[in-house]
């Protein structure tokens, strides 16, 4: 995660940590080879650019996010991480 955030170059697309208590209305839509896959309020919103006279950082008042669960993070494989990207 360290990696791609450093490889990022617009003030948007930084993968962000989302605290679970800054999550509400958590409800599981699916499931997949390495997890489930749940749909989420996110309270502080998506980071986004305002572009008017300056530039200035904001957030959405608040954001549907996909939230994705491992069921085997202990071995060390990272075929998860090509289904985020």
């Amino acid at each position: 995660m360290k990696e791609f955030q450093l490889r990022v170059r617009k003030y948007e697309d930084v993968i962000e940590w989302i605290p679970f208590n800054r999550l509400s209305d958590v409800k599981e839509i699916g499931k997949g080879g390495f997890g489930s896959v749940y749909s989420a309020t996110w309270l502080d919103g998506i980071r986004r650019v305002e572009r008017i006279n300056t530039f200035k950082r904001a957030r959405e008042p608040s954001s549907i996010v996909a939230l994705k669960t491992l069921t085997s993070s202990k071995e060390n494989n990272f075929d998860f991480l090509k289904e985020v990207s």
